[in-house]
């Protein structure tokens, strides 16, 4: 099968950058934004959601709030409840950006 669910892709995606180091969780919405998949603005936010909590659960990286373009963190970790939170998705143009951190690791 050549077709790759969109949870299957974002989920590669997700792990390729936390292979990297932090990233804002904005990144998995303008990844899956840049696909052909075409998923509204709620089902991208909803699926980014699951593969973030899914990562969190598993113990392989925390969230913190961070300032761009350091990641240096502001707070943290936060609790899974931030995903709940729409201004989480953006790209910090008013603050902290939101952030997945691996565990024992930093760019």
């Amino acid at each position: 099968m050549n077709e790759t669910s969109a949870e299957a892709w974002l989920t590669q995606e997700a792990n390729d950058l936390l292979a990297e180091g932090p990233f804002g969780l904005y990144e998995l919405v303008w990844g899956l934004n840049g696909t052909s998949y075409g998923l509204g603005p709620d089902e991208t936010r909803q699926l980014a959601q699951g593969v973030t909590r899914l990562i969190v659960n598993e113990g392989r990286a925390q969230l913190f709030a961070v300032e761009w373009p350091s990641f240096r963190v502001v707070s943290g970790p936060l609790p899974e409840s931030v995903l709940d939170d729409a201004t989480s998705w953006s790209t910090g143009e008013s603050g902290p950006l939101i952030a997945l951190v691996p565990i024992g690791g930093s760019r």
